[in-house]
């Protein structure tokens, strides 16, 4: 099961990232200095495209494992199953018990992915 990011946050990065921009080069013609926002506005408005084509992570219900993968780049992260340990819910956060007894958070929130999809992993984890 794929979760996709929270739609609200990418298309704010992208709004935010093209109106910086647009100033930016407001100010470069009236004279002044944007040099870090002509670069700050486009990476805002790429990270927002990328969120919105890109699934936060992935849930695998038959070998109970999270893949976190990387928003540029080819990385991921796996937590639990063949890792070791297991994965259970705690409130509304997803939560990795190790092999040696460590508990530790999977770096997955309820925030940045969309809400029906989160609820339906969390019905599947827990």
């Amino acid at each position: 099961m794929s979760v996709r990011y929270n739609p609200v946050i990418p298309i704010a990065f992208i709004v935010l990232g093209v109106g910086n921009f647009v100033l930016a080069l407001v100010l470069v013609q009236s004279g002044g200095s944007a040099g870090f926002s002509l670069f700050l506005g486009p990476l805002l408005a790429l990270l927002g495209v990328l969120q919105l084509t890109r699934s936060y992570f992935e849930f695998d219900p038959h070998s109970r494992t999270i893949a976190v993968k990387a928003l540029i780049g080819p990385m991921s992260r796996e937590f639990g199953g063949a890792k070791g340990g297991r994965l259970h819910v705690n409130g509304n956060r997803i939560m990795w018990t190790r092999a040696d007894g460590q508990v530790k958070k999977v770096p997955v929130s309820k925030f940045m992915a969309r809400g029906d999809q989160w609820r339906a992993v969390l019905a599947q984890v827990g």
